[in-house]
């Protein structure tokens, strides 16, 4: 079908595109994404305004909530010329920002990291044989077996469910090539077909309960005050 048929519906704060790959809300009662876990130890390259996740199965639940497509990236605390390639873009450059900002869910994952996970999700490697305890070997784990590679920094532009939009970045240090692969990857989003469609539907009516049921307590309040 060349084209398709767009629904847009705004109720208290909720937006929500069918087929456009869009789902926005302002209304807290209907925000479905998580508040980032391990956050506390990611803070000093994290933004209030940008929507960035550090583990990756909660960046891919707030992708598919949103309909968004995921800027994945993996990079580590010891490499600071890694985390300049990656996270000064996203923080001081305005175009780049507004993109990652309206447009991404982002996943930074770090390889170094030495804090660790919950005992309940201990697992062993099959890449190492060894077992995988701490936040940066799993990161590790996951890039190895995921992308068969280790090197950084490494970028890539994922659909929301995790599929490749485009091959890996390449960086050669412009703020173009970057916003242009970010560009690429928004275009490469919209031609997919719409697959989160029951995601959109139960989202939509989850938050029309809930503001109705706002309405009937705020009614009902009003009328026992009168």
């Amino acid at each position: 079908m060349k084209s398709l048929i767009k629904l847009t519906i705004i109720f208290f704060g909720l937006t929500i595109s069918s087929c456009n790959h869009k789902v926005e809300t302002t209304n807290p009662v209907c925000y479905s994404c998580e508040a980032p876990i391990y956050e506390e130890f990611f803070s000093y390259i994290s933004s209030p305004e940008l929507l960035m996740y550090f583990y990756y199965e909660q960046g891919l639940r707030c992708a598919k909530a949103k309909n968004k497509p995921i800027f994945l990236a993996f990079t580590a605390h010891g490499a600071v010329s890694t985390r300049e390639a990656t996270f000064a873009y996203w923080l001081k450059d305005n175009s780049i920002f507004k993109i990652l900002k309206d447009n991404y869910v982002i996943i930074a994952l770090f390889v170094d990291d030495k804090s660790p996970l919950d005992s309940s999700v201990f697992y062993k490697s099959k890449n190492s044989g060894a077992m995988v305890t701490t936040i940066g070997q799993k990161n590790l784990d996951y890039q190895i077996s995921r992308f068969n590679k280790n090197s950084l920094p490494f970028c890539i532009a994922l659909d929301s469910n995790g599929d490749d939009l485009l091959e890996p970045l390449f960086y050669d240090g412009s703020n173009k090539s970057i916003l242009k692969y970010m560009q690429n990857g928004l275009k490469e989003f919209e031609k997919k077909p719409c697959k989160n469609n029951s995601i959109i539907i139960i989202a939509l009516v989850a938050c029309l309960m809930a503001s109705l049921t706002a309405i009937l307590f705020l009614l009902n309040y009003i009328k026992k005050r009168l």
